[in-house]
């Protein structure tokens, strides 16, 4: 029996549109509706409808895909409503995006610094939090961005690592894994 869950079965309407402005930029073609996402560096560029363009105006890191696809829907009133989820699917077959390779902070995580100089990271849909160090703050914070996240990288040891993923996972802190 397979318990992998293919794309079509996962749910990424709460997932965040990361924010593709600091590699990216969109411009329109004068001759046509076409949108072109052209590289920050170098010579790579895609040509995309003008739906498609219009729902990567918004992948800046805020908005979720179903605050997106919500917009998009409002402009455009034949668009298809999984749109915004698919573009993502498109952007990373593109390699435009990348899938990560390890945990990631929940985008809904909020960080509150206590009078001592510790932190607290707040999940506020699942009523849980986590007290930690400036120290450990440094280190989740860095989750996710680097794809090899090792205790190795971030000078502790392996026990301490997986010690702080568990207390995150324990208190619903991560993002569920997108290839599981």
């Amino acid at each position: 029996m397979n318990i992998e869950k293919s794309n079509a079965e996962l749910d990424f309407s709460n997932w965040i549109c990361p924010d593709i402005r600091p590699a990216w930029t969109l411009a329109k073609l004068r001759s046509s509706e076409e949108i072109i996402l052209q590289a920050i560096e170098g010579e790579r560029e895609f040509r995309f409808s003008e739906v498609e363009g219009y729902a990567l105006r918004y992948f800046t890191g805020v908005l979720t895909i179903s605050e997106v696809q919500n917009r998009l829907s409002a402009e455009f009133s034949r668009c298809d409503r999984d749109l915004v989820a698919k573009l993502v699917e498109k952007l990373v077959a593109m390699g435009i995006l990348a899938r990560s390779k390890g945990p990631r902070l929940k985008a809904i995580a909020q960080w509150l610094q206590h009078p001592d100089g510790s932190w607290i990271l707040r999940n506020p849909e699942e009523m849980t939090f986590l007290q930690v160090s400036p120290e450990d703050k440094t280190i989740i914070e860095q989750l996710g961005v680097s794809q090899d996240a090792s205790a190795a990288e971030f000078c502790i040891s392996a026990e301490k690592l997986h010690a702080l993923l568990e207390l995150l996972a324990a208190t619903a802190m991560l993002e569920p894994d997108i290839d599981r």
